[in-house]
C-alpha cells in the first residue's frame, strides 16, 4: 500500500514530470502518398489542425528565461511554445512572441483538465487548438507558429497499481477497480486521495491512496491497459485467444523475437494472425505508417480493415479470479471519507450552496452545487454535492458582477450575472437563486474577491424611468432596457401606446470600480420580427453629481449619436452614489446613536431630507438587521395615534410610520405574498381580455356582464379566502392598503411574476386591487363598495368575515420568537443613512421641538465627529 513517503514522492514527481499520457493526444498525424492522392484546400486545413500534437510545441519543465531564449531563436513572429512552469509547480504557460515582445499566459491544471481563464480543456493540445483556430489570444492575433523543443520531451508520469479492490460510492467521482489495475496519477488531491486515469477503461476519477502502491518506472507504460497482456513468453495468452476468443478479438504483448517492440495478435476466421509494432523513439511504426501511440493504431483499425473483410473488435477479456476479489475486498472502515464539495468547503473555508447557472447563448438553466474559494478567486460548480471534480470553473479574478433583472430573461427568481474578460474574450454567465437573501449573500461574497471591486466605497445607482414623449405614432409597444457599460441589467414593462408612462424604479448596489456609462434604450416590440431600436440615452457616470439626483428630459439618439428631433425624448431620474464607507468603529458609533435616538428626531430628519424613500429604506433595514424593528415600529405607531385628530384617516397619509412599514413589509413578506397571491395573479394575467364588471364604465357593447362577474367573483373569492386562511403569517394590519393591493397592482416589483404585463392584465389587476381595498373599507365602515354596484352583494356577504379576520389579526400580541435576522450588508446601509443625512443635519435643529433640543444636539454632534474622522481618513 502507498505510504506517506510514497505520497510525498508522487507529489515531487508531479511537480517535475508532465502529467498527461504520452499515448493520448488531441489529434493524430496522418500520412498520404502524394502520388496517389492530392488534398483539397479544406482537407489541407484539416491536416494542419490534426498536426497540433504536443510533441510540436511542448517543452516540458523549463523556466521563463529558457522559454524566451527558444522563442527569440525563432525568426518568425506569432510563434509560441507551451511549458510547465519552473517557478509554480502544477502550472503551465503559453509563451507567445509577437512584434512587441514576449507574453506568458497561465494555464492551471485541476483533476486532469486544463483551465485558462474560465475555459476548460481536456488537454494542452486542445488549449493550443482553440487559440490557433477559434479565438484570438491577443487583439487580432492567434497562435501561429509552434516552436518545437530542441530534443524530444520524454513524457513521463507517475503510475500506481491497485492492491485492493474498490466499489465506487453512488454518484461520486470514485473509480471501481480490482487488484492489478494500473493508474496514471493526474493530481494529488490530499493525503488520502489521488485523481487518476484507469488504464483498463481509460476512465478518470478518485482513487484511495491506501488501496494502491507505486509502480516502478521500469514497468512497461502500457501495463494495466485492457488490451495489454505483458512480457514474453506469453504463449498462454495466445492460446487463450485461440481457444476462447471470438473472431475480431485481439491482444497486444511485447514481441517474442524483437525486444522493445510489440505484437498485435488477432483472431481471424482462419486462425491467429500477428502484426509487428516497431518502437521508433517515442513513436510506433506498423505497416509503414507512424503513430504517436498504440491507442492510435487500435483506433485506426477499429474503423478500417486490418485484414481483408475484418476490423479490430474488442480486446480479449481478462479473467479475474473470484478468490482474488473476495480476499482483497475492503472493509468500509478502511476507506477514507470521500473527497467531495462538502469536505472541500470545510477544508478551504469556502462558501457553498446551490445556484442555477446558464451561459449566455446556452439553451437551459441547470442547477449546480457551487463552491466559492475567495483565496483562489474561483467559483467551482458541481453536478452533485458528492462530486469532487467540478463541472466548470469561473475565474472571479477576471470577472465583474452586474445585476440582472428577471424581466430580461423571462424567468422568476433572483438573478445576477458575471462578465468575465480574459485574453481578448468576454463571456457572460447568468446565475440565479430562489431567495433574495441567497442572491445578496452570493453577490456580496463574489464581489469581495473580485479584483474589480473596491470594498471601502459605497457605489450605488438608482434609476427611475418615467415616461417618453414625441415618439413616432407608428410605435405601438415600447419598452426600455437599462444597460451598465453596454451590459443589459434591467427591463421595463411593455406599454401599448406611443406616449408610454413607465414610472419604474431600479436600484443597483455594490457596483464596480470601472463603470463608465449608463444607457437606456427604447425598443418597439414586434410579434413577427426582431424588436426595433427606437433610440437611446447614454449618460457618462463621471457627469453625474455625487449623492444628489438629477431629473431631466434626454433627447433620444441613434447609434451614430446624432440627435434627431423626431425620434423623441425620455425622462429619467438618476442618482449615483460613490462615497467612502465608514470605518468599523464609526459604523458601530452611528448604529448605536440611531437605535437609541428618540423617534421624533428620526421623524424630523426624514421630513427635511429630500431623499425620503432611500433614507427610510436604509433606516428600516438597519432596525430589522438589529432585530429592533418591532419596538421601533410600535413607538412610531403610538406617536402617529397620539397626533391623529380623526381615527378614520389614521395611517392613510404618507408618514414616517407608513413608509417604514412599507419597506419592512417588502423585506419580510415576500414568501407570504407568493404563497397567497401568485396562483390567482397568474390566472388573471392569462386572461386575454379586459374583465369589465361595471356596465357604466364599459366601452364595449358586446361584452357579457354576467359571465364577467361570475369569473371575476370566482377569482376575487380565491384571493380573499387565501388571505383569510393565512392570518398567522400575515405581517401586519396595514396589509390591504400597503401590501396586498400594491403587490396586485405591480406584481413584478414584488417578484411575483417576471414577464411584462399586457394592457388587459394591467387593467384587470387594477380592478381586483380596487375591489380588495373596497372590501377592507366596507369592513371598516366605509362606502367605497358603491363604486362596483354589480358586486354590492359580495361586499355585504364578506363584511363580517373581513371584520373577523382583522379582529383575529389584531388579537395576536406575541412577537414571533423564531423570526430570522434580516440578511444585508449592514455597513452599506449605515453608509447610505450617513451620506443621505449629513447634508440635512443643520436643518434638523429648526424642525425639532424645544424639549428635544438637548437630544438633537447630541445627535448632531455624533454626525459632526464622524464627518471630521471621515475627512481625515479620506
Amino acid at each position: 500500500m502507498a505510504t506517506n513517503s510514497d505520497i510525498v514522492q508522487m507529489k515531487h514527481d508531479m511537480m517535475t514530470l508532465h502529467s498527461t499520457d504520452d499515448e493520448s493526444t488531441l489529434n493524430s498525424h496522418q500520412h498520404y502518398d502524394d502520388s496517389d492522392y492530392k488534398m483539397s484546400d479544406d482537407e489541407e486545413n484539416m491536416i494542419t489542425d490534426a498536426a497540433l500534437t504536443e510533441s510540436t510545441f511542448y517543452h516540458g519543465k523549463i523556466d521563463r528565461q529558457k522559454a524566451e531564449h527558444q522563442l527569440n531563436s525563432c525568426e518568425k513572429t506569432r510563434c509560441f511554445l507551451v511549458r510547465q512552469s519552473d517557478a509554480h509547480p502544477g502550472i503551465y504557460c503559453i509563451s507567445y512572441k509577437n512584434q512587441l515582445g514576449i507574453k506568458h499566459f497561465r494555464i492551471s491544471q485541476l483533476y486532469g483538465d486544463y483551465y485558462i481563464g474560465s475555459h476548460q480543456f481536456t488537454s494542452l493540445a486542445a488549449v493550443v487548438h482553440y487559440y490557433t483556430y477559434h479565438q484570438d489570444i491577443l487583439m487580432g492575433e492567434r497562435l501561429h507558429h509552434p516552436v518545437s523543443p530542441p530534443e524530444p520531451v520524454q513524457t513521463l508520469y507517475n503510475r500506481v497499481i491497485a492492491v485492493r479492490n474498490n466499489i465506487k460510492e453512488e454518484d461520486t467521482d470514485e473509480l471501481s477497480f480490482v487488484v492489478g489495475d494500473v493508474f496514471t496519477v493526474k493530481s494529488i488531491i490530499d493525503r488520502d486521495w489521488i485523481w487518476a486515469k484507469l488504464h483498463r477503461t481509460m476512465e478518470s476519477g478518485l482513487v484511495p491512496v491506501a488501496f494502491t502502491t507505486k509502480m516502478d518506472l521500469s514497468c512497461d507504460i502500457h501495463e494495466g491497459k485492457i488490451w495489454y497482456f505483458g512480457e514474453p513468453p506469453q504463449s498462454s495468452s495466445t492460446d487463450l485467444l485461440k481457444e476462447e476468443g471470438k473472431v475480431g478479438h485481439y491482444l497486444i504483448k511485447q514481441s517474442d523475437t524483437s525486444p522493445g517492440d510489440y505484437s498485435l495478435v488477432l483472431k481471424t476466421d482462419k486462425g491467429i494472425k500477428k502484426f509487428r509494432i516497431k518502437k521508433d523513439g517515442l513513436r510506433y511504426n506498423m505497416g509503414g505508417r507512424c503513430y504517436d501511440s498504440i491507442d492510435e493504431i487500435i483506433q485506426r483499425y477499429s474503423k478500417e480493415y486490418i485484414v481483408e473483410g475484418l476490423k479490430l473488435g474488442d480486446p480479449l477479456p481478462k479473467k479475474m479470479k473470484e478468490d482474488d476479489f473476495r480476499n482483497n475486498s475492503y472493509k468500509k472502515q478502511d476507506k477514507p471519507e470521500s473527497h467531495t464539495i462538502k469536505t472541500q468547503s470545510i477544508l478551504k473555508d469556502g462558501k457553498s450552496g446551490k445556484l442555477d447557472i446558464k451561459r449566455k447563448g446556452g439553451k437551459k438553466w441547470r442547477t449546480y452545487h457551487c463552491l466559492l474559494i475567495q483565496k483562489e478567486q474561483r467559483l467551482y460548480y458541481y453536478e452533485s454535492d458528492k462530486r469532487a471534480k467540478p463541472k466548470g470553473i469561473i475565474d472571479i479574478s477576471h470577472s465583474t458582477v452586474y445585476p440582472l433583472h428577471d424581466g430580461l430573461i423571462g424567468r422568476h427568481g433572483y438573478h445576477f450575472q458575471l462578465i468575465s474578460k480574459f485574453l481578448n474574450e468576454t463571456t457572460i454567465t447568468y446565475l440565479s437563486t430562489d431567495t433574495e437573501k441567497n442572491a445578496t449573500q452570493w453577490m456580496t461574497a463574489i464581489i469581495q474577491c473580485s479584483q474589480n471591486s473596491n470594498k471601502n466605497r459605497l457605489r450605488q445607482l438608482e434609476i427611475q424611468v418615467s415616461n417618453a414623449q414625441k415618439l413616432s405614432k407608428t410605435i405601438s409597444h415600447p419598452y426600455c432596457i437599462i444597460c451598465i457599460d453596454d451590459f443589459k441589467c434591467a427591463q421595463t414593462a411593455t406599454k401599448e401606446t406611443c406616449n408610454p408612462i413607465w414610472d419604474e424604479e431600479f436600484r443597483f448596489n455594490d457596483l464596480n470600480v470601472d463603470i463608465d456609462h449608463i444607457s437606456v434604450k427604447i425598443f418597439n416590440r414586434n410579434r413577427l420580427s426582431k424588436d426595433t431600436l427606437i433610440g437611446l440615452v447614454e449618460v457618462p457616470v463621471a457627469k453625474l453629481p455625487p449623492v444628489k439626483p438629477i431629473d431631466e428630459w434626454f433627447n433620444l439618439t441613434l447609434s451614430d449619436n446624432q440627435i434627431k428631433d423626431e425620434i423623441g425624448s425620455l425622462r429619467l431620474r438618476l442618482k449615483y452614489t460613490n462615497e467612502p464607507l465608514l470605518e468599523k468603529k464609526s459604523c458601530r458609533s452611528l448604529l448605536k446613536v440611531l437605535t437609541q435616538t428618540n423617534t421624533s428626531i428620526i421623524e424630523a430628519l426624514v421630513n427635511v431630507c429630500q431623499e425620503r424613500i432611500s433614507l427610510t429604506g436604509a433606516i428600516a433595514m438597519i432596525f430589522a438587521h438589529e432585530r429592533q424593528e418591532i419596538n421601533f415600529l410600535a413607538k412610531l405607531i403610538e406617536n402617529e395615534i397620539a397626533k391623529a385628530d380623526n381615527s378614520r384617516t389614521i395611517f392613510r397619509g404618507t408618514s414616517l410610520v407608513t413608509t417604514i412599514m412599507e419597506h419592512y413589509m417588502k423585506i419580510i413578506a415576500q414568501e407570504h405574498l407568493k404563497e397567497v397571491l401568485t396562483e390567482t395573479i397568474l390566472k388573471i394575467i392569462d386572461l386575454k381580455h379586459v374583465l369589465e364588471v361595471n356596465s357604466a364604465t364599459s366601452s364595449s357593447k358586446d361584452f357579457n356582464l354576467t359571465t364577467n362577474i361570475q369569473l371575476f367573483l370566482s377569482l376575487l373569492n380565491e384571493i380573499k379566502e387565501k388571505i383569510f386562511n393565512f392570518v398567522d403569517t400575515c405581517p401586519n394590519c396595514f396589509m390591504f392598503l400597503r401590501l396586498y393591493c400594491p403587490a396586485i397592482l405591480n406584481p413584478r416589483s414584488f417578484n411575483i411574476v417576471s414577464d411584462p404585463l399586457t394592457h388587459a392584465a394591467t387593467r384587470n389587476l387594477m380592478t381586483f386591487a380596487k375591489c380588495l381595498q373596497s372590501l377592507a373599507n366596507v369592513a371598516g365602515g366605509g362606502k367605497e363598495g358603491s363604486h362596483f354596484p354589480e358586486l354590492s352583494s359580495f361586499f355585504m356577504v364578506n363584511k363580517g368575515k373581513t371584520m373577523k379576520f382583522l379582529s383575529d389579526l389584531t388579537a395576536i400580541n406575541d412577537y414571533p420568537s423564531n423570526r430570522e435576522t434580516i440578511t444585508c450588508n449592514i455597513d452599506t446601509e449605515i453608509a447610505i443613512f450617513y451620506h443621505l443625512s449629513k447634508y440635512y443635519i443643520e436643518d434638523l435643529k429648526k424642525k425639532v421641538d424645544s424639549e428635544l433640543q438637548d437630544e438633537v444636539t447630541d445627535f448632531i454632534e455624533v454626525f459632526q465627529n464622524l464627518e471630521m474622522k471621515h475627512e481625515e481618513s479620506c
